[in-house]
């Protein structure tokens, strides 16, 4: 069984896979694929040091944040999901953001969207932040992480009401709250688990991850941290956890929260 059937199985899909289509009548006949070659020992001591750096670098990222939380009393399994999701949505947006900049791209509607709320803040929506909290079957992101790690269904429907709920919580109290009978500690809001970008930077950095790489590692850290936190807590409540927090945490500008 290969990683993506490990992480999102049949529980955590609705996607109908549709009937083949009948081979065509005269299909062109193909020379054989030639076999493939076996890994050289030294292909394979390549690979288990990659795991096992980025392991290293994933255990390290979680128990930065959970000594963070811990130095202000709010070290918890819930806690830590919910910190480590919303910084993984914090840096999907600025991965989006910067990518399209890299790329000469317009940062202007439907991409990105700018959106001043009622209690006279700016957040940020748009397609192109969207697409980086999913991402795809071969690099999935935060959101698609989190419900297969999770069990949860996650198709365009669950996207949908993610995306909804956010966008019609902007500004109030509920915002980036849990749902789901989940609580945290009233002074560990959604902006103050963002600001904890800073906490897994650094390890980031010195390890010399580059930042197009920063999404894909804080998307994979909210596993790690949902595994961990899963010997306590149940995983689909956890998963609720993670989503709510992900979105919430890639519609903050992070200039508006930088200084506390």
């Amino acid at each position: 069984m290969g990683l993506f059937d490990r992480l999102f199985g049949k529980k955590a899909s609705r996607i109908e896979v549709p009937a083949a289509e009948p081979a065509p009548v005269a299909a062109p006949i193909r020379p054989a694929e030639p076999a493939p070659q076996p890994k050289s020992a030294a292909d394979t001591a390549r690979e288990e040091e990659g795991l096992r750096a980025m392991t290293e670098l994933l255990d390290e990222m979680v128990l930065a944040v959970a000594q963070a939380l811990a130095a202000q009393g709010q070290n918890n399994p819930i806690n830590l999901v919910y910190v480590m999701a919303a910084v993984a949505g914090q840096v999907a947006q600025a991965g989006a953001i910067r990518s399209r900049a890299l790329a000469g791209e317009p940062l202007e509607a439907p991409h990105v969207v700018a959106v001043e709320a009622t209690n006279g803040r700016t957040y940020l929506f748009g397609d192109a932040i969207g697409m980086a909290l999913i991402g795809e079957v071969t690099d999935p992101g935060v959101l698609w992480q989190s419900a297969g790690t999770s069990g949860l269904p996650f198709d365009q429907q669950i996207i949908n009401e993610l995306f909804s709920h956010a966008a019609s919580t902007v500004g109030s109290a509920d915002f980036g709250r849990p749902r789901f009978g989940v609580e945290l500690p009233p002074d560990l809001t959604i902006d103050a688990a963002v600001r904890h970008i800073g906490t897994i930077v650094p390890s980031l950095t010195k390890r010399g991850v580059g930042q197009n790489l920063w999404t894909r590692m804080t998307a994979l850290a909210t596993r790690h941290a949902i595994l961990a936190a899963a010997r306590e807590h149940d995983m689909e409540a956890l998963g609720h956890v993670a989503l709510d927090a992900a979105v919430a945490g890639s519609r903050i500008r992070f200039e508006d929260i930088a200084k506390g």
